[in-house]
């Protein structure tokens, strides 16, 4: 008897499993887009849109394979995005749509509300009252997590995902949550749609914020990196790896 005989190659097609008997977990992809130096928006805030159509158009196909999108509270302030699957023709399930919003601040008017699509608000165990009763009367489900350093805990919520059969998770942004993200080590799997331009800028966001890793050491890296060109933007994707 032979053992481990195309073991990386196995191990390759069934990552996604195995992700979610270990970890109990969705598989995670986190998915950014922005300029040449890093940048999401402009110092005035000024974000839509850096990518070309084709780049958008792709994001709608990242979706049709998705279970769930996700988003932060600051991207559904800041851009109100729909977060539905509007590829032309398609009549598929449209992906739960979730914002990760510990305070519950999103707005009562927000366009996800206005479609019959899903919509999760995961918020912590500390926010009640009025918001809460508003959001629910929108249409939102809310799910109270655990707290971690004061806000959602991404590893609670993927696991409540997990219970409730979501198997891919597409993580859209903006720059906090994706940090939370990999500080939280829950993304597995990384796209970044690189716009040929330089916005610059101190004040501009970048596609990753949060405190940031002190040293290179503790900095997570992508491993079996691919390099496409979609329309004007390219797109570089890859598994991340993480220290140790």
């Amino acid at each position: 008897v032979r053992t481990g005989v195309l073991r990386a190659q196995a191990e390759a097609l069934n990552e996604e499993f195995f992700v979610r008997m270990k970890e109990k977990r969705p598989w995670v992809i986190a998915k950014a887009a922005h300029s040449l130096d890093g940048r999401i928006a402009t110092v005035t805030g000024e974000s839509q849109w850096i990518s070309g159509p084709e780049a958008l158009e792709e994001v709608h196909r990242m979706r049709s394979r998705c279970d769930a999108v996700m988003i932060g509270v600051q991207t559904a302030l800041a851009d109100d995005p729909d977060l539905r699957c509007r590829l032309k023709g398609y009549k598929g399930k449209q992906p739960l749509r979730v914002v990760v919003d510990s305070k519950l601040r999103t707005p009562v008017n927000a366009r996800m509300f206005r479609s019959k699509a899903p919509v999760l608000v995961a918020a912590t165990r500390a926010a009640a009252g009025a918001r809460r009763k508003r959001l629910e009367a929108a249409g939102a489900e809310i799910l109270l997590c655990r707290a971690d350093q004061g806000r959602v805990s991404l590893k609670d919520l993927l696991h409540r995902l997990s219970e409730r059969n979501v198997q891919r998770v597409l993580m859209e942004g903006g720059g906090e949550i994706l940090y939370s993200g990999l500080r939280a080590r829950v993304i597995d799997e990384w796209k970044s749609f690189v716009a040929p331009v330089l916005i610059g800028g101190e004040k501009a966001k970048g596609a990753v914020s949060g405190r940031g890793f002190e040293t290179l050491a503790r900095v997570p890296q992508l491993r079996d990196t691919k390099l496409k060109r979609v329309g004007k933007d390219w797109l570089i994707e890859g598994r991340v790896q993480y220290p140790g």
